[in-house]
This record gives structure tokens, sequence and C-alpha cells, in this order.
């Protein structure tokens, strides 16, 4: 088998999934697209948390009162991770929104309020067999 098929290289710009409902998982006709979480978008995300997580350690060794996250924290921090995956959507309806476009404060408003679609987003993103070319 040829690997370079199975390569980075021939992973597809985005993923596009139909949102299923958290409580009958039938599908709501909600489409989201995500990033892989190979992708540089994903990578560049990833790499700033790290550095942080990084800093907040050594800051802690040298400390006599260490900061621990807060589960707001883990939250919000759950919410970004999230944000960094999606690039687009469709069939969104918001409240009195017929149409509710996509843009990064709807996107972080909609996770937000639900925050069950992140566990979806995330696990789209990270199946990276959605990403290859057949």
């Amino acid at each position: 088998m040829n690997l370079l098929q199975l390569s980075q290289e021939n992973l597809a710009q985005s993923h596009r999934f139909e949102l299923l409902h958290p409580v009958t998982n039938e599908g709501t006709g909600v489409f989201i697209d995500v990033v892989s979480a190979k992708s540089d978008q994903a990578q560049k995300f990833i790499a700033k948390q790290m550095r942080i997580a990084q800093k907040q350690e050594f800051e802690n060794a040298r400390s006599r009162k260490p900061r621990f996250k807060e589960l707001d924290e883990v939250r919000s921090e759950t919410v970004e991770l999230a944000l960094s995956r999606i690039v687009g959507w469709e069939n969104v309806q918001w409240g009195d929104k017929k149409d509710l476009p996509f843009t990064p404060e709807n996107a972080q408003m909609l996770l937000e309020n639900c925050d069950w679609i992140i566990e979806q987003v995330l696990e789209q993103s990270n199946d990276l067999g959605k990403f290859l070319a057949n």
C-alpha cells in the first residue's frame, strides 16, 4: 500500500457533518464544518495552550501559592478548543434568527449555550479517517 495516501499531505481541508440531537441521536439538519485535529489551525491552538500551561507550571514552581485552574477556566478552554476546529456551518437557527451566520462570536455563543455540541465537534475533528480522500 502506498502510505502517501494516508499521510498528512492528503488530508482534506475540512469535513462537514450533521449535528445529532443529544438525546435522540437523530439528525438535526444542522451541518458543521470542522478542520482535522492535525491541521495547522488546530496545531497552532494546541501549541499556544501548551505554552500557557508551561508558563503556569513555571510560575507555580516559583510561588508559595500555586495557582490551579478553576472549573470555569477549564470549561472556557474546552469551548476555545472546539472553536479552533469549526470553520463554518449551515442551517443554524437561534431564537428569532432564521439563519444564524457563522462568525467567531456566534460560534462562541452557540457553544457556551449548547455545550453538548463541543463533544461532537471534537469527535469529528479527531477522526482522521473523515479527512482522508477515498
